[in-house]
């Protein structure tokens, strides 16, 4: 998964039997802070509506800190294009929205990171948050059927806080 212009540029992963395995460890499985982008345990590749994938925001700029610069839309104008590669081919996405999200929900709460595989209903209601919960218009609508690329990672303006930068399927 590469974001062209923006220094992210990693394999991701992902692990069904530890869903934050990839958290604190690389593609060896050796132990690091860093850790790898990784790919929501519920989320599967050929079937999911939406993609999920973490990333750490580490202090030295590195890992998927790039992904701050989106709170600015000049940045994501320059930056419109992220790459999925995986073993059935290149995927291109483009950002439809930025939005700062709580890291953790309560029962009932709606929540970015619960919306994998969508009806029509919980569709809708994922376009009327991003529409609401948008820091800017990019200019793109999504529409029921597309499929969406959102990659996660910490951010400091609220406790818990995350920055999610939801693409769409070109």
């Amino acid at each position: 998964m590469s974001v062209p212009g923006t220094g992210i540029d990693f394999p991701v992963m992902q692990s069904t039997d530890v869903p934050d395995f990839y958290l604190k460890h690389d593609f060896e499985g050796n132990y690091t802070d860093y850790g790898l982008p990784f790919l929501d345990e519920r989320c599967s590749l050929e079937t999911s509506d939406n993609l999920i994938i973490y990333g750490h925001h580490m202090n030295d700029g590195s890992m998927f800190s790039a992904l701050l610069n989106y709170t600015d839309k000049d940045y994501c104008t320059a930056h419109p294009e992220i790459l999925l590669e995986t073993e059935q081919g290149a995927e291109s996405y483009l950002v439809a929205a930025v939005v700062r999200e709580k890291g953790s929900y309560g029962p009932g709460e709606w929540s970015l990171f619960d919306q994998i595989n969508m009806s029509v209903a919980s569709f809708r209601a994922l376009v009327e948050n991003l529409n609401e919960r948008g820091l800017y218009n990019t200019g793109w609508e999504l529409v029921f059927g597309d499929r969406l690329l959102t990659l996660v990672t910490c951010e400091y303006s609220q406790d818990n806080g995350r920055l999610a930068v939801v693409a769409m399927k070109t």
